[in-house]
């Protein structure tokens, strides 16, 4: 499955947009304007999705503060009964209920936040420099329904636990299998290659790709 942002038009109605390789089917999630994000990821079981929000000079504007924010996907229901002949051709169209998760108010974007789920589906991990430096956060999804009562103007809660002495594995590759781009400071601020390889951009990028 393949998964875009849509806007039709530009800056007025806002998709996240879905294409199935597999089978041809698309699926349009509608959203509002205010819950626009610069990144979109899905959970790795694709009932969830996250968004990063947009800073004053993003596509969108929102305007009413910046988040990351959990979005639970519903269909709109199919009310011709089966009785339109191409009726998989055509778009599935549903739409998101956003969860305000962290509030993101003295972030710059800047930084890109770049939300991704754990493997477990059970923290959605950004980082962020709200507090000064770049430093990296996580929060918890499961508590998203509680803490949404008792939200307030400031930001939640969101932690990270780091075990000094656990042991050192092998990072999953659903970590940062969505876009290049979650390597964090990689792409803007380059990629430092020994001069004795002498690679050309063309072998550097194949090399990349492996």
């Amino acid at each position: 499955m393949i998964w875009y942002d849509l806007q039709t038009p530009r800056s007025e109605v806002f998709w996240l947009a879905g294409y199935n390789i597999a089978t041809g089917e698309r699926t349009w999630y509608h959203l509002e304007r205010s819950e626009w994000s610069v990144h979109f990821n899905v959970s790795p079981d694709g009932k969830l999705f996250a968004g990063d929000g947009g800073g004053p000079n993003s596509v969108a504007a929102p305007g009413n503060g910046q988040w990351i924010y959990l979005f639970r996907p519903e269909m709109v229901p199919d009310r011709t009964d089966g009785v339109v002949p191409n009726a998989k051709a055509l778009i599935q169209p549903g739409f998101f209920k956003a969860e305000k998760l962290v509030n993101l108010a003295k972030h710059n974007y800047r930084l890109e936040p770049n939300v991704t789920f754990t493997p477990d589906m059970k923290w959605v991990v950004f980082r962020s420099n709200m507090f000064g430096p770049t430093q990296v956060f996580a929060v918890e999804v499961a508590k998203a329904k509680c803490l949404l009562a008792l939200r307030t103007a400031s930001a939640v809660d969101a932690r990270i636990e780091v075990l000094i002495n656990g042991p050192i594995g092998t990072i999953s590759p659903e970590i940062y299998g969505y876009f290049i781009e979650h390597l964090g400071g990689v792409i803007y601020d380059g990629v430092w290659v020994l001069p004795l390889l002498r690679l050309t951009a063309a072998a550097f990028f194949r090399a990349i790709l492996r």
